[in-house]
């Protein structure tokens, strides 16, 4: 379970179409991501907790920052219909927590670690990204 939220600002290279924005567009793009997992979300076996190698994994709490630049378009199809396809590229900065979880978080989250340590980790990883919607306007 968790929240992501993404805002952009576009800035559009043509003309408006009766007072509404169409075209061609680019500017930044922003995104925050919040995930909760549940605990033992590695999948380590069940062990006694009297066994010397027991190693009890909590919930894994991933906090995630983005920042793209996009690029694209938005054009109507009809009277009411939309189209917009676009295109973003940027990175995405990960912070990872979670009790207990040691090495598992280097070995089982996607990016490159920056920083590492018992239960928590940063990461940073590449954000391509390639959107097609449709929708309707009024």
């Amino acid at each position: 379970m968790g929240l992501h939220v993404r805002m952009s600002q576009r800035y559009y290279t043509t003309k408006k179409h009766r007072g509404t924005p169409f075209g061609f567009f680019h500017g930044p793009l922003f995104g925050y991501r919040f995930m909760v997992f549940e605990e033992n979300v590695f999948g380590l076996p069940e062990q006694n907790p009297n066994d010397a190698d027991y190693q009890f994994v909590g919930r894994l709490y991933q906090n995630t920052v983005e920042l793209n630049y996009q690029v694209g378009g938005q054009f109507k199809l009809g009277r009411h219909l939309t189209a917009e396809l676009s295109a973003a590229l940027g990175g995405r900065l990960k912070y990872a927590l979670s009790k207990g979880a040691g090495e598992l978080l280097t070995d089982n989250i996607i990016g490159h670690a920056l920083t590492a340590e018992d239960n928590s980790a940063i990461f940073v990883v590449p954000s391509p990204q390639l959107n097609f919607s449709i929708g309707y306007s009024f």
